[in-house]
């Protein structure tokens, strides 16, 4: 398996590398056309006597520069040699020896009866272009040596027609020559282990700097959330202390009128209002204790219980709050055994129901546990005003609350809670690996459903399936179509 992994991880930084050998050569090539054709010119000037050859010649140099340069221009770039370096490499070979040819024609071109010093301008010039090759070339020493090859048949060709058409001492001279060449090759061979020491110094470096950038930047985005949360944490707690004092101030005065208050009806009903105030303190303590939960990254605490059990209690807590609001609170029966945190489904459902009775203000709340698809989902009901289909996310964000004109008239328009209720429902069903939905219709009502986890499902008796039309079981209501 290791070998496996880095046979890709080898490859990838081969290609790399090649990538960056073919950007050098061709970045030089382009800066190079100017010398060699002025070299070009210089020795035509020199060989000048020998007539229409050598304007062939400067011709077929001239063509071939300006040809190179249009091709480099145009056919190209990084980009594209980033996508075949393969490809790039055997076009420059393709393209460099004609090159190479073109030169070791002057070889050919010195006739036997010319001068030494013509010979020797010849040979120099060779000298130097072979020189440059190692610079231009040296990147890459497969084409380097496609390069070199040329002149080694060159002048193995020299030798053998020397004193036959061309001078006698090019053969004399044929030893020094191809040592020159091989020197050159030798030293080529070293500088394309250095480039390729220096391109891979220079990709390592490349990698610590986006690497950097991207810790810099998971460091960044991890200050800001954390300047987040604690803006958010800070909102909370001056939340928390407004909402809080409230029905603590209003329980005060109750109790300090209620001695004072002698007709029975009157104090009965002072006394309920302390008990309403005692109720949303409760209720804001308990959001405060679920929110301080996830706070502190709690993990779940599963094992198997009968979701029933969980019912009942749910019902003893909400059906007093339903029933005084005029609500008929029921719960379906469910045979259902679960694994899952009893504590945090137990805050789950509650916050659901809560909100439900608060903001519904005739008909009921139903809870119900069905099948969908082989998964468990439990459903809370009501009768409600329904959200607008535009608010169904915005209302699972902390501190955001549903504008209820008959909540608002029957508290005088002050803020009910602290609209945290559905942020934590989502955050504490994430931490059980459940998912939370809601469909809803205005003026008919809404469904919260949440969806357990299959294998949190121990025991699925046959329980009513979820139909596409279910009418809640409360009278005068329309249905809810799901």
């Amino acid at each position: 398996m290791p070998t496996a992994t880095a046979e890709p991880a080898d490859a990838e930084l081969e290609h790399a590398i090649l990538v960056e050998r073919l950007k050098l050569i061709y970045g030089m090539l382009r800066n190079a056309n100017a010398s060699t054709l002025l070299l070009s010119l210089l020795i035509a000037v020199f060989l000048r006597h020998e007539g229409v050859v050598i304007l062939w010649w400067l011709g077929w140099q001239i063509a071939f520069k300006v040809t190179q340069v249009i091709d480099l221009k145009y056919r190209v770039s990084d980009a594209l040699i980033e996508q075949a370096p393969q490809r790039y490499t055997y076009r420059l070979i393709l393209w460099e020896i004609p090159q190479a040819m073109a030169w070791c024609c002057l070889y050919f071109l010195i006739p036997a009866s010319s001068h030494p010093a013509e010979c020797f301008i010849v040979l120099i010039s060779l000298a130097g272009i072979v020189a440059a090759s190692t610079t231009t070339y040296g990147p890459h020493f497969g084409v380097l040596a496609s390069y070199l090859s040329v002149y080694y048949a060159a002048t193995g060709l020299a030798v053998i027609m020397a004193g036959k058409g061309m001078p006698a001492y090019l053969g004399e001279t044929a030893t020094v020559i191809v040592l020159y060449i091989t020197g050159i090759g030798y030293n080529g061979y070293k500088n394309a282990a250095a480039c390729r020491n220096s391109i891979l110094l220079g990709l390592a470096n490349a990698s610590l700097a986006r690497k950097l950038e991207q810790e810099a930047a998971s460091a960044r985005a991890a200050h800001r959330l954390a300047a987040e949360a604690n803006e958010a944490r800070s909102r909370f707690l001056a939340a928390v202390a407004h909402d809080l004092r409230q029905p603590m101030q209003a329980i005060a005065l109750f109790l300090a009128t209620l001695d004072s208050i002698a007709e029975r009806s009157l104090r009965l009903r002072m006394i309920g209002q302390a008990q309403e105030a005692l109720t949303g303190a409760s209720d804001m303590l308990d959001m405060l204790l679920d929110f301080s939960r996830f706070e502190t990254g709690m993990a779940a605490q599963k094992r198997v219980f009968p979701l029933q059990d969980l019912f009942n209690h749910l019902e003893i807590e909400i059906a007093g709050s339903a029933e005084a609001k005029g609500l008929v609170y029921r719960t379906r029966e469910t045979p259902a055994l679960i694994n899952s945190d009893p504590v945090l489904l137990h805050s789950i459902l509650r916050n659901l129901l809560s909100n439900a009775v608060r903001y519904t203000q005739t008909g009921g709340v139903l809870i119900a546990a069905r099948r969908r698809m082989g998964e468990l989902v439990i459903e809370v009901w009501d009768t409600g005003r329904g959200i607008a289909e535009d608010q169904h996310e915005a209302i699972f964000e902390e501190f955001r609350q549903i504008d209820d004109p008959a909540q608002q008239q029957s508290h005088g328009h002050q803020r009910q809670g602290l609209g945290l209720g559905l942020a934590i429902v989502q955050r504490l069903a994430w931490v059980i690996g459940a998912r939370v939905s809601l469909q809803s219709r205005i003026d008919q009502g809404s469904v919260f459903r949440l969806t357990l986890p299959m294998e949190d499902t121990v025991s699925l008796p046959p329980l009513a399936e979820t139909r596409r039309e279910a009418p809640l079981p409360f009278p005068h209501h329309h249905p809810l179509e799901l």
